[in-house]
């Protein structure tokens, strides 16, 4: 992610979102980043 973010020189603290849990019982979460204001409007996403 790292890379990505420098290359595209996009911010280096992200926007967060923790996403909805669809199903309580398989014990599994998910977070979605966004790392913006890139070179050109670019952003660098990473889910989690």
């Amino acid at each position: 992610m790292n890379y990505w973010v420098d290359f595209n020189n996009c911010s280096s603290s992200p926007t967060t979102i923790a996403l909805p849990n669809t199903d309580p019982n398989d014990g599994c979460t998910a977070e979605h980043s966004v790392y913006s204001r890139g070179d050109y409007s670019t952003t660098a996403e990473h889910f989690k």
